[in-house]
């Protein structure tokens, strides 16, 4: 039976100034997609964190957009003031999401598309929020426990088939219609590697 470990990490930071709290939290079986939620009651301008992946794992790249290929939930990420930004360094991402304001709310605001199935453990680090108040104004910004080098671990999977394939070998095995192997086609229907033949 197929055994695929997906685990979600949540991390909750406070906004200690005005008692406003979030958790952060990631979710994938590393066959596809990462996903970044957010569970926020406050209104969030701006989030980011680095992301590093096992070692030779990567993101997907869309070499005719020239971007890294993620879904944005609209729902939450409405309008087209918000912005993803995908920077690759040397052994990560670093990953900023910015623009307008994400009103108290609930559930995946990001997924991150994977280029190759990934077996091994993502770490998120560095993970900061930026409130915005009522007004627009009066911004606070905050790293998860307070500390920028709290990592958030996520365990990847990808160990299950995804398909067979196989090439096929011409065999030459001619069978008339009632599925019977014979040596040479006479006048007839026949099956000839698995293709149906009138002789004439």
């Amino acid at each position: 039976m197929k055994k695929i470990f997906t685990l979600i990490a949540v991390f909750a930071l406070t906004l200690a100034a005005n008692a406003q709290e979030a958790k952060f939290s990631v979710d994938g079986n590393g066959k596809e997609w990462i996903l970044v939620s957010l569970n926020n009651d406050f209104n969030c301008g701006a989030f980011g964190f680095t992301l590093e992946l096992p070692e030779g794992a990567k993101l997907a790249y869309d070499e005719d957009e020239e971007d890294y290929v993620y879904e944005k939930n609209t729902n939450r990420l409405k309008g087209s003031k918000w912005n993803v930004s995908v920077i690759p360094t040397a052994t990560a991402y670093s990953i900023n999401i910015y623009g307008s304001t994400v009103k108290e709310n609930t559930g995946e605001l990001v997924r991150f598309k994977l280029a190759t199935p990934v077996t091994g453990t993502a770490k998120f680090s560095g993970i900061n929020f930026t409130n915005v108040g009522d007004d627009g104004k009066g911004t606070t910004s905050v790293y998860v426990n307070n500390d920028m080098n709290t990592i958030v671990p996520l365990e990847l999977s990808a160990d299950a088939i995804n398909g067979i394939s196989a090439d096929a070998t011409k065999s030459g095995a001619i069978f008339n219609m009632a599925g019977q192997r014979v040596s040479k086609a006479t006048k007839g229907i026949y099956v000839v590697d698995g293709k149906k033949v009138a002789v004439k």
